[in-house]
């Protein structure tokens, strides 16, 4: 307790404390923050926070006088034309199910299918499939399915939007050069291929004839076997047509850099819950979202799996990272030091010379000696100690530690690695890291930049038939091959895709690609398992095709068609009718044994038909009705041994589509001694290596007038998600920036080339343009400064400045693939960034719902204080004022204001205090009628929730889950900067320091409602709106909400959204009635325009709502309900089995079954045996804002760190809480009033004990 003056006025008047120094008490002393205004407490940041909500939330419009009062002029004319009242309800059709009902449709039940969707950049994510009455409505993670184990990203989450969007391609678009683009069908398209119509060429004979000279095919890359089968196929048909792969935002330097190590292409696979070490060198290992990491959700997975200590002694693995912008990798680190992408070859000669020095053996000598002979320039940028001391601690672990290299890196570097992590002993099957050989013939080992061979192949004139499959080269293809210009010198070009994309609009042909929801297929992940894609829906937009049904529609093949009932084969495609997908995919499998090994029946019996004699003739007769009835019982057999085994290959076929995942033969093993793991014998690899790495040129440190660039995909990948709001309005993991794509640098940087912004303003934080320069391509991009970024560098974030989208992704950001050239790949030098006087209005979130200066929110501990402080028994002491009520405080709640405040005891009776905490033994409780009963929240079940920090990645895959699951709209960028997100569960972003140059690490911390028991949000509401249920949820009605927002003002974690505007009812970026009276332009904000005129939400769009949660009107507040149809659907299904609780994970909540490192666990907390319960009762467990007596249900795990001691001295938390004014130069003081307000209160300085000191 404190010991200070009881009245402040002894003591005289005190300047107040700061907000930096009351940001830095509590935990280890540091500072934490969430922007570089935060930090320095500027006036316009302290203006912002004193208004509790980001700035223009509670403001309703925007914009000038003149521009409200044109919109709403001709708004009101056409609606007094239209009779339209101002205010009324909202119309709904309802249309019954009552025909043709299947029987395993149950009505408001929901049905689950087993899928895999093929990712960008090859890879696949098993996933479960929830629909409702035959329509897909949620995407979850399939649970056998070895990538995800019932974990998603956000791209599987928001892949259902890709199925429902309205701007998507329709049938066909046949657009002539010298016409406009006319609506056509599939059957033109597969007329004019074949020639059928008047005056056009068969193409499909053309191309027999010249074996496929001239065509060519541009592809994304795919793993699925079913497509390698079919262009294998093609491929003999016509050999000379040229196959090519484009995938403009991956590297191929990993699999360069196995080629160099193993002397053919492997797959590198990762367990890193073996790993007890970890150094990554700029390797974004956790990131889902990446084209490069097809095994991120496993790696998310495994290393979470070492990180969240439970106990004292638990083991825990430590994180080393070398890297150039802060990544959900790079804030999980340890350890991280920010180096410039071209020096990052320092530290991977470094680290290599200096864990090799003990190594002996053939080969390893050599390697040593080249390493020698790299140059590598020193600089201030370079950390030895820190190298050194890496080193030991991987050489300490050998067996469990390994050396991760990003895909920017070059081949040798990636090569170099494989060498330190055999030198590790950490290859094997049972080790950390193990590979898997890939067929050099297959797309996964094609170069991914085959839009430069197509390019160069129309320069030549042989190309006169392009035919692009799920690419966009026109859009992304590096701008110096200028491949508009070329693309349109092709004489035929045709285009299969999903979305509207920039080279479908410059085709000849733009064709409708059915989603993998709607198609079959099958797809191979990472590590080799092969699943299938099955459909769950009939296409929308019937007909629509996949890929390998075209494909296998032109190579023509018997089985890839569908069979005549005469059973004979076709060598010509039928353009009446397209190849069966079905097919190909079950003869792909039976092909590589995934059927089983069933001997088939043959093809069917052919006979050619005899004459029938002549009747008279008996004996001719006689014998032509013998031959007759042996055709008929050989045939007859055939059919039953044909049927026989369609059953025996119908069986592991149904287990396939039932779990999910095939039933894969055993993997197979690589051939080369290293990649298997041994350290003798392998001379051989060591040579090659040291051969190559001779020809590393490690530059000198970047400067201002000569920048390095890196380019990386953002939520919306390489662009072709740009259409998908959900990810549009997703923050990205650093910057927390929505619908837009800024490139970064470092504080630093921008000081030394003049592009600080502007103070920051509570309307619209505005960044400064600048010209980017790459080499002679130029682009005008704003700039975002990134604290933690390293000096002498620009991140550019690839996917954004589409034209083609549609209606939510054209022009979104800026094009930076313009900035590109041909075989630059993810990195570049030479770039110069030159200041201009134009801005540029930015959206992010990382101000919005700043908690007033409270300190404690975030808390972490050092791993070897947590084994001590953990030891310790949770003991009870008396309050030292009162001497009567006991606390219980466990270790993170040591760390906090509990530690020197008075228990929370109110002096009230009301139902919350009726648990099972409170009651005493000689308490009873009685109820209306007198009768005796247990205590009203002690009943189960009695719901909450956990949440870990120490796991918790930042990859926002849980808002994105909660977003799908509960119907929440998206309101645009304008509305975000104004501080009016919808999303129910936020992750907020903090970083720790007290240098906004250099911060010490970045943090994530998910809040959602905390589902308080004593709500305050609940004692204010003036209708009921908001109320307690009595499994402790805080529930809204929403039919009672009249949106005063007196709730949200009184709730202390701001987390209740209002809608502001019918987000949920009027179409995002649709048109409005008025639109051609003022010359086609669109206002600032739409939402300006009375909800009747504007475009309504159209059906194809409503079908992706989840039918079991109500989609909100305007004037409604909304928030997190802990998926109470979830909880309502797992109590029906307790009824229906007789049980009186319900089992602890018999169902999770969306965000929880969502998150790929399993930081959010729901459950009863009156189950003594479930895991919420556990956790709870843990020693990191503690309460948000818990002094305010709030009594959440969501409980957080505070942070673990594991240090290493000679990087950096572990922090003891008690001694700095112990030390006077609150360590590192803090100050000690009560915090009952608000830090932001305290010019308005002269007494601020306050110290009584009785108040509590802030910890």
């Amino acid at each position: 307790m404190s010991k200070h003056d009881q009245c402040p006025s002894t003591r005289g008047k005190t300047a107040p404390p700061s907000t930096r120094e009351l940001s830095r008490v509590g935990g280890t002393g540091q500072q934490m923050w969430r922007s570089p205004e935060e930090l320095a407490d500027t006036p316009e940041f302290r203006d912002m926070v004193e208004r509790e909500f980001p700035a223009g939330a509670s403001e309703l419009l925007d914009g000038s006088r003149r521009t409200f009062l044109k919109l709403m002029g001709a708004g009101l004319a056409l609606a007094g034309a239209a009779t339209i009242p101002g205010c009324r309800r909202p119309d709904h059709k309802i249309l019954p199910y009552s025909r043709s009902i299947p029987e395993d449709i149950v009505i408001g039940k929901p049905l689950y299918f087993a899928t895999s969707m093929p990712l960008p950049g090859g890879g696949a994510e098993g996933l479960m499939i929830e629909t409702h009455e035959g329509r897909p409505t949620k995407v979850e993670g399939g649970f056998l399915h070895p990538v995800n184990r019932g974990k998603s990203t956000q791209w599987s989450q928001a892949s259902i939007l890709e199925l429902y969007d309205p701007d998507r391609v329709k049938g066909a678009i046949y657009n002539p050069p010298d016409g406009e683009p006319t609506n056509a069908t599939w059957p033109d398209f597969l007329n004019w291929w074949t020639g059928r119509a008047e005056g056009i060429e068969n193409l499909q004979a053309r191309y027999d004839d010249s074996r496929g000279r001239g065509l060519a095919f541009l592809v994304d890359r795919s793993s699925s076997p079913s497509r390698q089968a079919v262009r294998d196929r093609l491929r003999e048909r016509w050999p000379e047509a040229v196959w090519a792969v484009h995938e403009p935002a991956q590297s191929d330097n990993p699999r360069r850099g196995t080629e160099m190590a193993f002397g053919s292409p492997h797959r590198e696979l990762l367990d890193l819950s073996r790993a007890d070490v970890i150094f990554s060198l700029n390797r974004d290992f956790l990131e889902a979202c990446s084209v490069n990491e097809p095994m991120a959700l496993r790696h998310a997975r495994d290393f979470a799996s070492r990180r969240g200590p439970k106990e004292a002694g638990d083991s825990m693995n430590r994180l080393y990272v070398v890297e150039s912008a802060f990544t959900s990798t790079g804030g999980c680190a340890d350890h991280r030091k920010a180096v410039a992408p071209s020096r990052v070859a320092a530290y991977a000669v470094a680290l290599a010379s200096t864990l090799l020095e003990g190594v002996s053996g053939d080969g390893w000598s050599r390697l040593r000696s080249a390493l020698s002979e790299v140059s590598v320039p020193r600089g201030d940028d370079l950390d030895m100690a820190f190298v050194r001391a890496a080193a030991d601690d991987l050489r300490t672990h050998t067996g469990r530690a390994v050396v991760l290299v990003g895909p920017e890196q070059p081949a040798e570097i990636h090569a170099l690695a494989h060498a330190i992590n055999a030198s590790l002993r950490s290859i094997g099957p049972d080790r950390v890291v193990d590979f898997l050989p890939l067929d050099p013939d297959s797309d996964e080992c094609a170069p991914a930049d085959g839009a430069k061979a197509i390019a160069d192949a129309i320069d030549a004139g042989r190309v006169e038939t392009l035919i692009c499959i799920n690419t966009n080269p026109v859009y992304d293809a590096p701008a110096d091959l200028n491949f508009a210009e070329k693309y349109s010198r092709v004489r035929r070009t045709i285009t299969l895709s999903t979305q509207m994309t920039e080279t479908g609009e410059a085709s000849l042909w733009q064709l409708s690609r059915a989603c993998y929801l709607e198609a079959w297929g099958d797809t191979k992940a990472a590590d080799g398992t092969i699943a299938p894609v099955q459909p769950v829906i009939a296409p929308l937009y019937a007909p629509a095709y996949s890929e390998i049904e075209l494909l296998g529609w032109f190579s023509g093949e018997e089985a890839y068609l569908p069979v005549e009932n005469d059973g004979r084969s076709r060598s010509t495609p039928d353009p009446r009718r397209m190849a069966d997908g079905h097919r190909i995919v079950m003869h792909t499998w039976r092909s590589l044994g995934l059927l089983g090994e069933v001997e088939g029946p043959g093809p069917r019996p052919v006979f050619d038909r005899d004459p029938r004699p002549d009747p008279e003739n008996e004996s001719a007769t006689a014998a032509w009705q013998e031959r007759e009835d042996d055709r008929q019982r050989r045939l007859e057999a055939w059919e039953r041994e044909n049927r026989r085994f369609e059953r025996e290959l119908d069986r592991p076929w149904r287990r396939a589509r039932q779990n999910g995942v095939a039933n894969m033969p055993s993997r197979l093993r690589p051939e080369n001694a290293m990649a298997r793991g041994r350290v003798d014998g392998v001379g051989d690899a060591l040579a090659a290596i040291a051969s190559r790495i001779g020809s590393v040129r490690v530059p000198e440190a970047p400067r201002p007038e000569n920048l390095d660039v890196f380019f990386y995909a953002g939520p919306v990948g390489d662009g072709r998600f740009a259409n998908m709001p959900w990810l549009q309005e997703q923050p990205h993991v650093g910057t927390r920036v929505v619908w837009d794509n800024p490139v970064v640098v470092s504080p630093a940087t921008a000081e030394t080339l003049n592009l600080t912004p502007d103070p920051y303003t509570r309307r619209e934080p505005k960044a400064r343009i600048a010209r980017l320069t790459v080499g002679d391509r130029s682009i005008d991009v704003p700039v975002w400064i990134m604290p933690g970024m390293a000096d002498g560098c620009v991140g550019v974030m690839l996917g954004y400045g589409r034209t083609a989208a549609g209606s939510v992704g054209d022009g979104v950001g800026f094009n930076t693939y313009k900035a590109r050239s041909a075989g630059q790949g993810l990195m570049a030098r030479g770039a110069r960034l030159t200041r201009s006087n134009a801005r540029y209005f930015i959206a992010s979130t990382q101000n919005h719902w700043s908690l007033e200066g409270r300190t404690t929110i975030f808390r972490q501990i050092d791993k070897p204080y947590f084994d001590k402080y953990a030891a310790k028994p949770i003991v009870a002491r008396p309050d030292e004022i009162y001497g009567v009520y006991e606390k219980k405080l466990n270790l993170a709640e040591q760390l906090g204001e509990l530690d020197h405040t008075p228990p929370n005891i109110s002096a009230y009776e009301h139902p919350y205090n009726q648990s099972r905490a409170d009651v005493k033994p000689d308490r009873t409780v009685r109820d209306r009628l007198g009768r005796e009963t247990p205590p009203k929240y002690a009943i189960r079940p009695q719901w909450g929730m956990t949440i870990d920090t120490s796991t918790c990645i930042g990859c926002g895959t849980c808002t994105v889950a909660c977003r799908s699951e509960n119907n929440i709209p998206v309101v645009g960028k304008t509305e975000v900067a104004r501080g009016r997100e919808m999303s129910w569960i936020r992750v907020d972003r903090y970083f720790t320091g007290d240098d906004w140059r250099t911060p010490d690490e970045m943090v994530h911390q998910p809040v959602a409602c905390v589902q308080c028991e004593n709500a305050p949000c609940e004692v204010v509401c003036p209708v009921n709106a908001t109320v307690h249920g009595p499994e402790g949820l805080n529930l809204m009605v929403y039919n009672r909400c009249i949106g005063t927002r007196y709730c949200s003002n009184n709730c202390p974690y701001k987390v209740r959204r209002f809608n502001f505007f019918d987000w949920g009812q009027t179409k995002f970026n649709g048109r409005f009635a008025f639109q051609d009276r003022i010359g086609g332009a669109r206002p600032d904000n739409l939402n300006l325009i009375p909800p009747r005129l504007r475009e309504r939400v159209d059906q194809v769009s409503r079908m992706k709502h989840n039918p079991d949660v109500t989609v909100r009107s305007r004037g409604v507040m909304e928030k997190c309900t802990y998926c109470l149809q979830r909880i309502n659907r797992a109590r029906f299904e307790m009824k229906l089995k007789h049980l009186e609780n319900i089992p602890d994970g018999f169902f999770q909540t969306a965000c929880q079954q969502a998150c790929p490192t399993n930081s959010i666990v729901f459950g009863d907390i009156l189950d003594e045996t479930s895991e919420v319960s556990k956790l709870r009762a843990n020693h990191r467990s503690y309460l948000l804002l818990g002094y305010l007596n709030t009594r959440p249900r969501t409980s957080h795990l505070l942070r673990v760190r594991n240090p290493n001691p000679r990087l950096r001295e572990p922090k003891d938390p008690k001694a700095y809480a112990s030390v006077p004014g609150g360590g590192v130069g803090g100050v000690r003081q009560g915090l009952l009033h608000d830090p932001t307000r305290r010019h308005e209160d002269a007494g601020y300085v306050g110290s009584l004990s009785v108040l509590g000191v802030h910890a």
